[in-house]
Protein backbone atom coordinates (compact mmCIF):
# COMPACT_ATOMS: atom_id res chain seq x y z
CA UNK A 1 0.00 0.00 0.00
CA UNK A 2 1.53 3.31 -0.87
CA UNK A 3 0.98 6.21 1.73
CA UNK A 4 0.35 9.44 0.85
CA UNK A 5 3.33 11.99 1.63
CA UNK A 6 2.43 14.04 4.58
CA UNK A 7 2.01 17.80 3.89
CA UNK A 8 4.76 18.89 5.39
CA UNK A 9 7.11 16.94 3.05
CA UNK A 10 5.30 17.63 0.34
CA UNK A 11 5.40 21.21 0.79
CA UNK A 12 9.37 20.97 1.68
CA UNK A 13 10.11 18.79 -1.69
CA UNK A 14 8.12 21.83 -3.32
CA UNK A 15 10.30 24.26 -1.99
CA UNK A 16 13.20 22.66 -3.20
CA UNK A 17 12.74 22.11 -6.40
CA UNK A 18 11.66 25.90 -6.71
CA UNK A 19 14.88 27.46 -7.20
CA UNK A 20 15.54 24.38 -9.91
CA UNK A 21 12.53 25.24 -12.05
CA UNK A 22 13.12 28.81 -11.94
CA UNK A 23 16.81 28.13 -13.09
CA UNK A 24 15.78 26.26 -15.79
CA UNK A 25 16.02 28.92 -18.51
CA UNK A 26 18.92 31.01 -16.74
CA UNK A 27 20.79 31.94 -20.07
CA UNK A 28 18.35 33.13 -22.75
CA UNK A 29 19.57 33.41 -26.58
CA UNK A 30 16.83 35.33 -27.77
CA UNK A 31 17.09 39.52 -27.19
CA UNK A 32 18.13 42.08 -28.62
CA UNK A 33 20.97 45.14 -27.98
CA UNK A 34 21.08 48.92 -28.58
CA UNK A 35 24.21 50.43 -27.09
CA UNK A 36 26.55 53.73 -26.95
CA UNK A 37 29.41 52.72 -28.33
CA UNK A 38 33.15 54.66 -27.55
CA UNK A 39 36.15 53.98 -29.26
CA UNK A 40 39.87 54.64 -29.03
CA UNK A 41 40.95 53.97 -33.35
CA UNK A 42 45.18 53.94 -33.50
CA UNK A 43 46.66 53.98 -37.14
CA UNK A 44 50.51 53.54 -36.71
CA UNK A 45 51.69 56.19 -34.37
CA UNK A 46 48.05 58.30 -34.33
CA UNK A 47 45.27 58.41 -32.79
CA UNK A 48 41.08 59.24 -32.85
CA UNK A 49 38.40 58.87 -30.34
CA UNK A 50 35.38 59.12 -31.62
CA UNK A 51 31.49 57.92 -30.38
CA UNK A 52 29.05 55.72 -32.38
CA UNK A 53 26.60 53.02 -31.28
CA UNK A 54 25.93 49.06 -31.48
CA UNK A 55 23.05 47.15 -32.17
CA UNK A 56 23.09 43.64 -31.51
CA UNK A 57 20.34 40.60 -31.99
CA UNK A 58 20.29 36.90 -31.56
CA UNK A 59 17.37 34.30 -31.91
CA UNK A 60 17.37 31.17 -30.35
CA UNK A 61 16.41 28.81 -33.24
CA UNK A 62 16.90 25.52 -31.42
CA UNK A 63 17.76 24.88 -27.68
CA UNK A 64 21.29 24.18 -28.96
CA UNK A 65 21.52 26.64 -31.85
CA UNK A 66 20.81 30.32 -32.24
CA UNK A 67 21.26 32.75 -34.76
CA UNK A 68 23.65 36.10 -34.13
CA UNK A 69 23.91 39.59 -35.78
CA UNK A 70 25.16 42.67 -34.94
CA UNK A 71 26.50 46.10 -36.85
CA UNK A 72 28.37 48.95 -34.87
CA UNK A 73 29.19 52.63 -36.48
CA UNK A 74 31.69 55.21 -35.46
CA UNK A 75 31.29 57.98 -36.62
CA UNK A 76 34.13 60.69 -38.18
CA UNK A 77 34.56 64.19 -38.87
CA UNK A 78 33.75 62.99 -42.88
CA UNK A 79 32.57 59.94 -43.02
CA UNK A 80 31.62 56.96 -40.49
CA UNK A 81 32.91 53.31 -40.47
CA UNK A 82 30.54 50.22 -39.71
CA UNK A 83 31.08 47.08 -39.11
CA UNK A 84 28.20 44.22 -39.58
CA UNK A 85 28.04 40.35 -39.02
CA UNK A 86 25.15 38.03 -39.27
CA UNK A 87 25.97 33.60 -38.23
CA UNK A 88 25.03 30.95 -36.63
CA UNK A 89 26.24 29.61 -32.70
CA UNK A 90 26.06 26.11 -31.46
CA UNK A 91 25.75 26.14 -27.85
CA UNK A 92 25.75 23.89 -24.56
CA UNK A 93 22.94 23.47 -22.84
CA UNK A 94 23.90 24.15 -19.56
CA UNK A 95 20.95 26.44 -17.62
CA UNK A 96 23.80 28.55 -15.94
CA UNK A 97 26.60 28.32 -18.15
CA UNK A 98 27.58 28.11 -21.84
CA UNK A 99 30.11 27.16 -23.92
CA UNK A 100 29.86 28.37 -27.52
CA UNK A 101 31.23 28.22 -31.29
CA UNK A 102 30.02 29.97 -34.31
CA UNK A 103 30.84 30.92 -38.08
CA UNK A 104 29.53 34.51 -39.44
CA UNK A 105 29.57 36.29 -42.50
CA UNK A 106 31.95 39.24 -42.00
CA UNK A 107 31.75 42.92 -43.58
CA UNK A 108 33.29 46.28 -43.17
CA UNK A 109 32.06 49.17 -44.83
CA UNK A 110 33.44 53.01 -44.82
CA UNK A 111 32.24 55.93 -46.24
CA UNK A 112 33.88 59.28 -46.72
CA UNK A 113 31.80 62.15 -46.99
CA UNK A 114 34.24 64.56 -48.83
CA UNK A 115 35.43 61.59 -51.21
CA UNK A 116 33.18 59.43 -52.71
CA UNK A 117 36.33 57.72 -54.43
CA UNK A 118 37.32 56.96 -50.27
CA UNK A 119 34.66 54.26 -50.22
CA UNK A 120 35.19 50.69 -49.56
CA UNK A 121 33.73 47.76 -48.80
CA UNK A 122 35.22 44.66 -47.23
CA UNK A 123 33.44 40.97 -47.13
CA UNK A 124 34.86 37.68 -45.32
CA UNK A 125 33.90 35.24 -42.43
CA UNK A 126 34.42 35.15 -38.63
CA UNK A 127 35.14 31.77 -36.12
CA UNK A 128 34.27 33.02 -32.80
CA UNK A 129 34.51 31.01 -29.32
CA UNK A 130 32.99 31.96 -26.12
CA UNK A 131 31.51 31.25 -22.95
CA UNK A 132 28.96 32.78 -20.93
CA UNK A 133 27.70 32.50 -16.84
CA UNK A 134 25.28 33.52 -15.04
CA UNK A 135 25.23 35.15 -11.23
CA UNK A 136 21.92 35.91 -9.30
CA UNK A 137 20.81 39.03 -11.56
CA UNK A 138 24.38 39.23 -13.04
CA UNK A 139 25.93 37.54 -16.45
CA UNK A 140 29.28 37.35 -17.88
CA UNK A 141 30.77 36.59 -20.90
CA UNK A 142 33.71 36.23 -22.70
CA UNK A 143 34.59 35.69 -26.76
CA UNK A 144 37.33 35.39 -29.31
CA UNK A 145 36.50 35.53 -33.14
CA UNK A 146 38.83 35.42 -35.97
CA UNK A 147 38.03 37.91 -39.05
CA UNK A 148 39.12 37.09 -42.62
CA UNK A 149 38.40 39.65 -45.08
CA UNK A 150 39.65 38.66 -48.08
CA UNK A 151 41.90 40.95 -50.48
CA UNK A 152 42.08 44.07 -49.52
CA UNK A 153 40.16 47.11 -51.95
CA UNK A 154 42.66 48.94 -54.33
CA UNK A 155 45.29 45.99 -53.77
CA UNK A 156 44.62 43.73 -56.64
CA UNK A 157 44.88 40.88 -54.71
CA UNK A 158 48.13 41.90 -53.41
CA UNK A 159 47.05 42.50 -49.89
CA UNK A 160 45.27 40.47 -47.51
CA UNK A 161 42.78 42.03 -44.71
CA UNK A 162 42.67 39.43 -41.24
CA UNK A 163 42.06 40.27 -37.58
CA UNK A 164 40.74 39.25 -34.20
CA UNK A 165 37.42 40.49 -31.95
CA UNK A 166 38.45 39.89 -28.29
CA UNK A 167 35.47 41.29 -26.05
CA UNK A 168 34.46 40.43 -22.34
CA UNK A 169 31.26 41.83 -20.91
CA UNK A 170 28.23 42.13 -18.28
CA UNK A 171 24.44 42.30 -17.96
CA UNK A 172 22.89 43.54 -14.75
CA UNK A 173 19.06 42.02 -15.16
CA UNK A 174 16.92 44.81 -13.79
CA UNK A 175 13.73 43.62 -14.53
CA UNK A 176 12.01 40.22 -15.85
CA UNK A 177 12.79 41.06 -19.33
CA UNK A 178 15.35 43.82 -19.57
CA UNK A 179 19.17 44.48 -18.25
CA UNK A 180 21.50 46.69 -18.61
CA UNK A 181 24.86 45.61 -20.38
CA UNK A 182 28.11 46.80 -21.01
CA UNK A 183 31.62 45.13 -22.51
CA UNK A 184 35.07 46.01 -23.33
CA UNK A 185 36.08 45.15 -26.94
CA UNK A 186 39.27 45.06 -28.91
CA UNK A 187 39.64 44.39 -32.61
CA UNK A 188 42.36 44.21 -34.73
CA UNK A 189 42.80 44.66 -38.60
CA UNK A 190 46.00 43.98 -40.08
CA UNK A 191 47.05 44.19 -43.80
CA UNK A 192 49.87 42.14 -45.06
CA UNK A 193 51.15 41.09 -48.45
CA UNK A 194 52.95 43.09 -51.51
CA UNK A 195 55.70 44.58 -49.18
CA UNK A 196 52.91 46.31 -46.77
CA UNK A 197 52.43 45.65 -43.68
CA UNK A 198 50.31 47.55 -41.53
CA UNK A 199 47.56 47.21 -38.44
CA UNK A 200 44.57 49.42 -37.54
CA UNK A 201 43.63 48.74 -33.54
CA UNK A 202 40.39 49.91 -31.96
CA UNK A 203 39.75 49.71 -28.28
CA UNK A 204 35.90 50.01 -27.39
CA UNK A 205 33.57 50.65 -24.75
CA UNK A 206 30.04 50.37 -24.99
CA UNK A 207 26.74 50.73 -22.42
CA UNK A 208 23.37 50.13 -23.12
CA UNK A 209 20.17 48.15 -23.15
CA UNK A 210 18.75 44.65 -23.60
CA UNK A 211 15.07 43.22 -23.94
CA UNK A 212 14.71 39.48 -24.09
CA UNK A 213 11.65 37.80 -25.83
CA UNK A 214 10.54 34.10 -25.65
CA UNK A 215 10.59 31.99 -28.87
CA UNK A 216 9.12 28.53 -29.10
CA UNK A 217 12.72 27.10 -27.97
CA UNK A 218 14.40 29.51 -26.14
CA UNK A 219 13.55 31.28 -22.37
CA UNK A 220 9.86 31.03 -21.40
CA UNK A 221 10.40 32.13 -17.95
CA UNK A 222 12.45 34.56 -16.29
CA UNK A 223 12.15 35.90 -13.11
CA UNK A 224 13.39 38.71 -10.97
CA UNK A 225 15.74 41.61 -11.60
CA UNK A 226 17.13 44.83 -9.32
CA UNK A 227 13.92 46.58 -9.66
CA UNK A 228 12.21 43.59 -8.78
CA UNK A 229 9.27 41.66 -10.48
CA UNK A 230 8.41 37.89 -10.29
CA UNK A 231 6.00 37.16 -12.31
CA UNK A 232 6.55 35.02 -15.80
CA UNK A 233 6.20 35.34 -18.94
CA UNK A 234 5.46 32.03 -20.87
Amino acid sequence: MIRPMPAALTAAVLLCAAPSALAADVLSNSYWDAAYLNSKVEVGGSSADIEGFRLGASLGLARFLNFTGDYDQRRYRNGREGFASAGLAYHTRNPVWQLHGGLSYERVEGDDDSNAANDYVEEGYGVEVGGRYAFTNVEVSAAWRYLDLGSASGTGGAVDLTGARYNVGGALQLGNWWSLVADYRIREHKLEGGGTSASVDYTEFTVGFRRYFATGTDRKNRHGGLLGGDEAAD
